[in-house]
């Protein structure tokens, strides 16, 4: 969970919910090891911790092809300022004319590493 800068901020984080899910999810799939949860305070923060994350954006190159050994950032659903996406080495963008909600845009890039 990453806080960008057009993220909102005015409501609060419910961390006993987002456990319940993530233990919920891995019962759904059969994974046997829970997985983590990592708030990092702005997307500087996440940028140094994972240097080599692909940045999913509107103004990134269009791909098709998406290698699950990878690290995607995929960001809020009002976009990432200039300042964030001068953090990235490398951007790219889903090929679609839609705008996708953050979450469809997951399962859009889960859908072609699986496919």
């Amino acid at each position: 969970l990453v806080f960008t800068n057009f993220s909102q901020r005015n409501f609060k984080i419910d961390l006993e919910r987002f456990e319940k899910i993530i233990i919920s999810s891995c019962e759904q799939c059969g994974r046997n090891t829970k997985m983590d949860l990592i708030i990092h305070q702005s997307t500087q923060e996440f940028v140094q911790k994972f240097p080599n994350a692909i940045m999913v954006d509107f103004q990134g190159e269009q791909q098709s092809h998406f290698d699950e050994k990878e690290l995607y950032f995929i960001g809020p659903e009002g976009g990432f300022n200039n300042d964030e996406r001068l953090l990235f080495n490398r951007k790219i963008s889903l090929k679609s004319s839609n705008i996708l909600k953050s979450q469809t845009a997951i399962i859009a890039i889960a859908s072609k590493i699986l496919l």
